[in-house]
């Protein structure tokens, strides 16, 4: 079966779907902790304090391992493998990853970045934000 499957950006983020993923998949476990690694925080503690959740350089990163988790789960769990991935936003990293144009190890290094940068111009904009 021939599928598109298109990663979302920024804001599909969801800190009770990601700890019962996490909690009932710890064969991801790895994942966790490469991902722990390169963005220099826990992922798990982000997840459980609802004032980092929000935080432009943490809803991003966690918006990226949802997205990241999501797939794991329809290729290794449910045997799909979309034949095409597109993403939207912050999405174009994880259709990257998907597509092995590059690792999820860069790929986080690269969002991390992005969600510092993203969160310095919305301190900067007097609460206007920002559009990606």
């Amino acid at each position: 079966m021939k599928f598109c499957l298109a990663f979302n950006g920024q804001g599909i983020q969801n800190s009770e779907i990601l700890m019962e993923f996490i909690h009932s998949h710890t064969e991801y476990s790895e994942l966790i902790s490469a991902t722990n690694v390169n963005i220099g925080e826990d992922i798990v503690s982000l997840l459980k304090n609802q004032e980092l959740l929000h935080r432009v350089k943490h809803a991003q990163i966690l918006a990226f391992f949802m997205n990241h988790c999501a797939y794991l789960l329809l290729r290794e769990k449910y045997k799909l493998y979309p034949s095409i991935v597109i993403g939207h936003g912050l999405g174009h990293y994880n259709a990257l990853v998907s597509s092995e144009s590059i690792t999820y190890e860069n790929a986080i290094k690269i969002v991390k970045r992005r969600a510092e940068l993203a969160e310095q111009i919305v301190e900067q904009s007097d609460g206007i934000g920002m559009l990606s």
